[in-house]
């Protein structure tokens, strides 16, 4: 667990303390039943109090938490039985929360290149939309509706199109009349015999 702060590019105070939008953010290990899921909030700071709401809303109770020694967590946290705060170190994956900050640096990319950027009006809106996305992560479809979209065949939507393969068949997409509703697309396959080699 940790929090990060996002906003503008421009040059000015990092860190806590900076005036930009600070979010909190929880990875779980995940294990054999899955790879793991995460959940981030926006938060007004990063004080105790919001380490304690966000904890009570997304962690639970007998979960480890490992986290580094910020006075926000261990004021938020306090007696929590499962806490595990270590000062960072670089060396050390546990110590320096590298998996929580590898999703940090997913969802700055994820907002960034999706999204180009956060809206100060809805923020939590692309932190659910990301923690959705990382928890239903993986080969199998999200829902019964992805996988019947993805099963559907795809038909280009052209007028003319004339492929030839090794000289034997063509395929021809002629593009019929459309009306009201929709484009149907005639796919007629063309069986020829082989031709030969012009001089």
């Amino acid at each position: 667990m940790d929090d990060f702060f996002v906003g503008a590019a421009a040059a000015g105070t990092v860190g806590r303390g900076t005036t930009r939008q600070p979010v909190i953010c929880a990875v779980s290990r995940g294990g054999r039943g899955g790879p793991g899921t995460c959940a981030l909030r926006v938060v007004p700071d990063a004080a105790g109090g919001a380490y304690s709401r966000f904890a009570e809303e997304h962690v639970g109770v007998l979960s480890h938490v490992r986290a580094d020694m910020w006075q926000g967590v261990t004021a938020g946290l306090r007696g929590w039985p499962g806490l595990d705060q270590r000062p960072f170190d670089a060396s050390d994956p546990a110590s320096s929360l590298a998996l929580v900050h590898h999703v940090i640096s997913d969802f700055k990319a994820y907002a960034l290149g999706t999204f180009h950027g956060l809206s100060r009006a809805r923020p939590q809106g692309v932190c659910d939309e990301f923690s959705w996305r990382y928890c239903h992560r993986g080969p199998a479809p999200a829902s019964a509706l992805a996988a019947d979209v993805a099963a559907a065949p795809h038909v280009p939507r052209v007028c003319f199109v004339n492929l030839s393969f090794h000289k034997t068949a063509s395929v021809r997409f002629t593009r019929q009349r459309e009306d009201s509703s929709r484009t149907s697309v005639a796919l007629a396959p063309i069986l020829s015999s082989p031709t030969t080699p012009r001089a």
